[in-house]
Formats: structure tokens, C-alpha cells, sequence
């Protein structure tokens, strides 16, 4: 897929919205079924005629026209919504190549549900931000919010994407005050749990390695609770905090337990700030 850029992503926006002349068709042959229906009674034609016999045939004729438009349409939008899904479950297995080759196919047309509409913008998003362009992806995001397209957990999903975006678009001043305002929020476990990495690497970002590695306890039972696999992520920052600190036990410690989860390419691919780190200790000798 080529790079996606703001332009890209209002197209994309402008593409996907509900296209309000869809049903204009329909409406036009429903028409033509009142009028089908009143000629034979305005002119009182004898039914028994072969004319009369044809005019009374129109409108079930049209009848026929109008389910099989009404069919056709619910069919392209049970498609959609079927590819949506679909990528939807190849974005969250991180098959990207499947990803990229899907999207440009289903942002170029009207998509009637809200939720499909929102989840195959927020998979462009996260396309956008793994091709490291994080203005594209904060703006979509942003539109998104603006808009509320999407179902609240999406939402709210979208939320902590737009926050991590800022922070890696170093837009800090924007970010902290987002995670700050998400903090106060109630979500679910799960969404807590991301809230946290997020807020964890802008604290290393930011070099407040003390605050990233306070209370961590509780932070790495709620990585393992929510995260799977990807904690190894989180772990790696605690990592990078735990070395900058100048304690290299936990720094091996955690580097160890990440890189058990997640390789450590893909730990750089994700957060750069964990170079030292990969660096200076050794990955697991046995991932799984």
C-alpha cells in the first residue's frame, strides 16, 4: 500500500460516508409502481384486454426490479461487512501484508454501517502509524472522535491510539494532557491495561524513569491479565526505565521477559527507545 498521508485519509473519510442517494433508485421505481397501480383505475382500462392485461402486469413486474435492487444492495453491504471483519481479525494477528492489500479496496466506497465504517478507519490508522506516519494517524483518529463513528469501545480505543500517536508524533504537550484527562475515565480492564503501556512510554520517553517503574507490581499483573503476548512490549519499557536507572538486574530481568514474548526486532520495530536496552542485556535464549 502506498503511504498514507492526511490527504489519503480524508478520502478515505469522504469515500466511506453513507451515500444518501443509495435508495434513490428504489424510490424511483416505487413511484413507478403507485403510477403502474393508478392507471388502470384512472383511465378504467378493461382488464381483459391485452393492453389492460400488460398495464396490470407493470407493477408486479416493478415489484420483482425493486427486491432484486433491494437484495443486490443488502448483498455489497454483507460483503463489506464481511472484508471489514476479516481485516479487522488480520490487523489484530499483525498480518499486515493482508492489511495493506485489503484496505485500499474498502475505503473507496460507501460503507452504511457506523461500525464497519469505524473499524476499517481504525485500521487504517494503525497502518498509517506502522509506516511511522503519526500526523495521518492522529488526524484520523481525531476525525474519528469528531465525527463519533464507531461504538463507544471503539471510541474509546480510539482515544488511547490518538494519545499514543501524539507522544510519538511528539506532540507531548497534547499527549500528557490527553493522558491525563483518560486517567479520571472508567473502562474496561482490558482498554486500562493499554492506557497503561501508553502512559508508561511517555514516561520513558519523557526520562521520568522513576514514575515508569513506581507501583509496578501492579502494572505487570495488569499486563498479564489483559496483554498476552504483548506485554513483552510493556516489559521491554520497564526495561529501558530499569537500565537508565542504573539497575541492571530488573533492566535483564524484564528485557528477558519480553523478548520470551516478543522478538526483539519487533520490540525496536515498535518502541526505539528500548536500543540501549537491546544492546546492553541479552534477549531470551528460548522464546516462545
Amino acid at each position: 500500500m502506498d503511504q498514507i498521508d492526511i490527504d489519503v485519509a480524508d478520502r478515505a473519510f469522504d469515500a466511506t460516508r453513507q451515500n444518501r442517494r443509495e435508495n434513490h433508485s428504489s424510490f424511483f421505481v416505487i413511484g413507478l409502481m403507485i403510477t403502474a397501480f393508478l392507471v388502470p383505475i384512472l383511465f378504467e382500462l378493461d382488464l381483459e384486454t391485452t393492453q389492460g392485461r400488460a398495464v396490470f402486469l407493470i407493477p408486479w413486474v416493478l415489484l420483482l426490479v425493486l427486491l432484486g435492487l433491494s437484495w443486490r444492495r443488502a448483498r455489497r453491504h454483507r460483503l463489506i461487512g464481511a472484508a471489514i471483519a476479516s481485516t479487522w481479525d488480520d490487523a489484530q494477528l499483525e498480518n499486515w501484508d493482508a492489511v495493506e492489500t485489503a484496505i485500499p479496496h474498502l475505503i473507496d466506497k460507501s460503507i452504511r454501517s457506523v461500525s464497519d465504517r469505524g473499524r476499517i478507519l481504525v485500521i487504517l490508522a494503525a497502518t498509517a502509524e506502522r509506516q511511522k506516519s503519526y500526523d495521518a494517524a492522529a488526524h484520523i483518529y481525531e476525525e474519528l472522535l469528531r465525527e463519533r463513528i464507531g461504538d463507544a469501545p471503539l471510541l474509546q480505543q480510539a482515544q488511547l491510539a490518538l494519545a499514543s500517536a501524539k507522544l510519538r508524533n511528539e506532540e507531548l504537550a497534547d499527549a500528557v494532557d490527553l493522558l491525563d484527562r483518560l486517567q479520571k475515565i472508567e473502562m474496561p480492564a482490558s482498554l486500562r491495561a493499554i492506557y497503561e503501556v501508553i502512559r508508561l512510554h511517555q514516561q520513558v520517553f519523557m526520562g521520568h524513569d522513576q514514575d515508569a517503574v513506581a507501583d509496578i507490581d501492579d502494572r505487570i499483573a495488569l499486563f498479564r491479565r489483559h496483554l498476552s503476548t504483548r506485554a513483552g512490549f510493556a516489559y521491554a519499557l520497564v526495561a529501558a526505565a530499569f537500565h537508565r536507572l542504573g539497575r541492571p538486574e530488573p533492566a535483564q530481568r524484564y528485557w528477558n521477559d519480553a523478548t520470551m514474548l516478543v522478538s526483539p526486532q519487533k520490540i525496536l520495530e515498535r518502541f526505539e527507545i528500548t536500543k540501549d536496552v537491546s544492546h546492553n542485556y541479552k534477549p531470551a535464549e528460548r522464546p516462545l
